[in-house]
Order: structure tokens, then sequence, then C-alpha cells
């Protein structure tokens, strides 16, 4: 996986898309959005990605680094976390 990263980073991403398209859609069908079941594929899909980033270690790249000391610089995150989790 990490040559095709290296080779075509923007294939790759659509790799991905493709993965999560195969886990959502047939659980979306037959079991709902809001179903267990759904969570489970969907946090096994961020699990890869995130085992992925880990292994090639392109935390630094994708900013899944340490805070930093200054947390004025970083209180957009308290945006973000309302629009993910608004919908919940």
């Amino acid at each position: 996986m990490k040559k095709s990263y290296e080779k075509n980073e923007l294939l790759f991403a659509l790799l991905w898309i493709a993965i999560y398209c195969v886990v959502s859609i047939p659980i979306r069908g037959t079991l709902g959005d809001e179903s267990i079941t759904m969570l489970i594929g969907l946090a096994a899909v961020a699990a890869g990605i995130f085992a992925f980033i880990k292994v090639c270690h392109l935390e630094k790249r994708y900013g899944l680094t340490k805070w930093h000391s200054n947390a004025k610089n970083e209180l957009y995150l308290i945006l973000m976390l309302i629009l993910t989790t608004g919908n919940l």
C-alpha cells in the first residue's frame, strides 16, 4: 500500500473512498445508517486509515501530532468538533 501511496496520492485517496463505499453501501441497504454494524464497519475503515498513517510515519504531514504549547492556535478544533458531532 505504501508503494501505491508514494506513486500517486490521489489514486490512493480514491482507493480509500472505494473501500468506504464497499463497506458502507451494503450495510446501509440492509440495516440502515443508524445500525451498530454501520458503526463497526466505519470504525474499521477509520482504524485502517489511521494504522496506515502510523505505519508510514505520516502523522506530521496530516496534522496528527501532539498539541502545540499554545492552545489559542487550536481553538478552531472546537468548531470542528461541533461540526463533526452535530448530527449525532
